[in-house]
């Protein structure tokens, strides 16, 4: 006999595998970072590095 909690993560696998692909590719509009620190800094340096990879 399966599990009554079991039985109800296969029911509902369906429905949230077709709630995630009706979904638009991340980000549909640009992002902002917003560092908290001045310009210059080893945090700044590192946002700019990592905004290039976004």
């Amino acid at each position: 006999m399966i599990p009554r909690r079991v039985l109800h993560a296969l029911l509902a696998a369906p429905l949230r595998a077709r709630v995630a692909s009706a979904q638009d590719a991340f980000p549909m509009r640009g992002i902002s970072i917003i560092v908290p620190f001045p310009p210059g800094g080893g945090t700044d340096v590192l946002a700019r590095i990592l905004a290039q990879h976004f």
